[in-house]
C-alpha cells in the first residue's frame, strides 16, 4: 500500500469515499486511468474499457481500476464519473 501513497487516503466508491486501504483489498492488478470529460478519444475507450472492467470483476481476478480525472471543473467530473463503475480519487486531490 506504501507504493499507492500518492492516491490519497480515500477514494469514491460511486458517491461515497471509502479508505484506499480497504478499497484497494485483495487487489492483484491495479490499473489506473487518465481521462477526463472533454477527451473524445478517452469517452469513447471507456465504455470498452468498462466491458473488460466488467469481465474481470465477474471471474473474481483481483482487478480494479481507479479514475484520475483532468477535468477542470467539479460537475464535469461528476458527469462523467457517473458513468463508471469502478473507483476513482476525488475530485479535489487529483
Amino acid at each position: 500500500m506504501d507504493k499507492l501513497g500518492w492516491l490519497g487516503d480515500t477514494l469514491l466508491s460511486g458517491r461515497k469515499e471509502v479508505p484506499t486501504k480497504d478499497a484497494l483489498s485483495g487487489v492483484k492488478t491495479l490499473g489506473i486511468y487518465f481521462s477526463a470529460s472533454w477527451c473524445i478519444p478517452c469517452k469513447k475507450f471507456t465504455p470498452l474499457m468498462q466491458a473488460v472492467y466488467e469481465a474481470k470483476k465477474e471471474a473474481n481476478e483481483g482487478f480494479e481500476i481507479v479514475f484520475v480525472h483532468r477535468d477542470r471543473e467539479k460537475k464535469h467530473f461528476e458527469d462523467y464519473y457517473a458513468t463508471m463503475p469502478w473507483l476513482a480519487v476525488p475530485y479535489d486531490k487529483a
